[in-house]
């Protein structure tokens, strides 16, 4: 089996390499991005290199930063190079497509307060220009975890396709899988063109499970950056529903999405849900203009939803025409008290086809055809 020692110093020697690099020009655009491995080596653990980030903002981008603390000039240190034992200057994973990354970050030293900071840290991120901080750090740090933005991306496009998360997190396996088969692949070929006759080689594709450089992440953890996802984009979400208008409107409860929000309980492992339904509101053009969960289909419970929305039309110069509901005599005086006692309300069609074919019967249900 392949020595995993022989790949760690392997590794080591890289980042000191691009280390070095950096030192000799700091400012250079090469380290705007992820550093790509090279693709061939002169021995296997050079053709297994991570990914590789480097991100000194004080130097790359000629800044000067104080201490959130004591507001003194932080000096930049030691950097997070150390891969051969278990230390606070290893590198961090991050998760990535096609192999994972390694952020190689710097300490910053308070001579003040005697303490220190990483480079990637919220007190560090939340001081640099937002310029380098959002556009120009491709990295999502959570607290035990990292990913590109770019997995990200990946992400939170797939979810919104309907992918669930287990799927999303075999997909990325399966990248990983195919990234590292292609780097056997070469170290086998290179093997063959150095030799005229075929080799013994050493390359094993289940090796691929023990290797942490190619680790993937669970679907809980792809669930908790996608709502830490959520969580930042929030205000551009609830601005561009706040800017979205309509002169039709149409109100349902859908119990699908409801059941599976919840928690799984610690003592017995049982999942508890926390909502019965979502209730949704589209306009005319399909859009959503209001949401919320509830815990049942009483009124009170998306009153306050409604009355922002009519708000928000009124504000806009909108009056909705109609407004299609499951259960229009049942409910019509509570949306009128809230857009207006001359307001149309009306049974939407599907219920209103429900109604029908529950109410003819099977043999009856000929003459229907007709109607179409």
């Amino acid at each position: 089996m392949y020595p995993a020692f022989v790949k760690i110093a392997a590794v080591g020697k890289y980042i000191q390499h691009i280390l070095d690099e950096f030192s000799k020009n700091p400012t250079s655009g090469t380290f705007d991005n992820i550093i790509n491995p090279k693709l061939c080596g002169n021995e296997k653990a050079e053709f297994f290199l991570p990914k590789i980030f480097i991100w000194c903002p004080i130097t790359h981008y000629s800044l000067k930063l104080h201490c959130p603390e004591h507001n003194t000039v932080l000096e930049p240190a030691l950097w997070t190079n150390l891969v051969e034992t278990k230390s606070p200057r290893n590198p961090r994973l991050v998760y990535d497509l096609n192999g994972n990354v390694l952020l190689v970050q710097r300490f910053y030293f308070c001579r003040y307060g005697k303490h220190r900071y990483l480079s990637s840290s919220p007190e560090i991120l939340r001081i640099i220009p937002n310029l380098y901080s959002a556009e120009c750090f491709p990295i999502k740090v959570l607290y035990r975890s990292a990913f590109s933005k770019q997995a990200v991306d990946y992400v939170t496009s797939q979810v919104s396709q309907g992918v669930n998360f287990l799927q999303i997190s075999e997909a990325i396996a399966t990248l990983h899988f195919k990234d590292y088969c292609r780097r056997g692949n070469r170290y086998i070929t290179s093997l063959l063109h150095e030799n005229s006759h075929p080799l013994q080689h050493d390359f094993k594709a289940e090796n691929f499970f023990n290797d942490a450089l190619f680790a993937y992440p669970s679907n809980d953890l792809l669930m908790r950056i996608f709502l830490e996802d959520f969580q930042d984009k929030k205000v551009f979400y609830e601005n561009e529903l706040k800017k979205t208008t309509a002169t039709i409107l149409s109100f349902d409860h859908t119990f699908k999405m409801s059941k599976h929000i919840g928690i799984v309980r610690d003592n017995d492992a049982k999942f508890v849900g926390q909502f019965s339904n979502l209730f949704v509101g589209l306009n005319e053009n399909k859009e959503i203009v209001t949401w919320c969960l509830t815990r049942s289909t009483k009124f009170e419970h998306i009153e306050n939803n409604l009355k922002e929305l009519k708000g928000r039309l009124d504000k806009a110069g909108v009056t909705a025409r109609a407004i299609f509901v499951d259960d229009c005599c049942k409910v019509r005086g509570k949306y009128q008290s809230v857009f207006g006692a001359e307001q149309v309300v009306k049974l939407d069609l599907f219920h209103a086809v429900q109604r029908i074919t529950s109410t003819v019967r099977i043999k009856g249900r000929k003459c229907l055809k007709s109607c179409q």
